[in-house]
């Protein structure tokens, strides 16, 4: 097997609905090799009558590994009385096992964003529901208006026992 320039780029994914959840999406084929795959999130995927909600980014099959998340707003969120706005990506009882706090009500730029490096297999034994969390201060979630959110996961399998 060769290596190519420029593989390191993955398919781009969406989540298809909107309202409290999305679906898990289908991530091609995981190889041994670390690899990006997308997955875009709108404020309207997010929206509950909550401060906080999750929905599910990537179901991790046996043997995946995480090794890093990519959070960049490429709309920055707002909403009616929200004076701040979170996210942060990891289990349904710890949520920032793989990224911590990011900040996705500032302003749209270059340099914001966050990379959190992980390389963690949560559970060798079944798949791992990873998780996007969001929290809202001063007004529900679902008084959102705008957001959009490019989660990058490097993901590759282990093949090892």
């Amino acid at each position: 097997m060769s290596l190519r320039p420029g593989m390191a780029k993955g398919p781009s994914l969406s989540l298809g609905g909107s309202g409290g959840g999305g679906t898990s999406p289908v991530i091609g084929t995981l190889g041994a090799f670390p690899q990006w795959f997308k997955v875009q999130i709108t404020h309207t995927q997010l929206q509950a009558a909550a401060l906080t909600n999750n929905i599910e980014l990537y179901s991790l099959p046996l043997g995946g590994v995480l090794h890093a998340v990519h959070l960049k707003q490429s709309t920055a969120f707002a909403g009616t009385g929200i004076t701040a706005y979170t996210v942060s990506v990891g289990l349904s009882n710890f949520p920032e096992r793989f990224a911590s706090l990011y900040n996705v009500f500032a302003a749209v730029a270059a340099t914001t964003k966050q990379i959190s490096n992980v390389v963690d297999a949560p559970d060798n034994g079944s798949a791992t529901s990873i998780k996007l969390f969001a929290v809202a201060v001063g007004g529900n979630l679902n008084a959102s208006t705008a957001g959009v959110l490019e989660v990058g996961l490097l993901l590759s399998l282990c093949t090892l026992p």
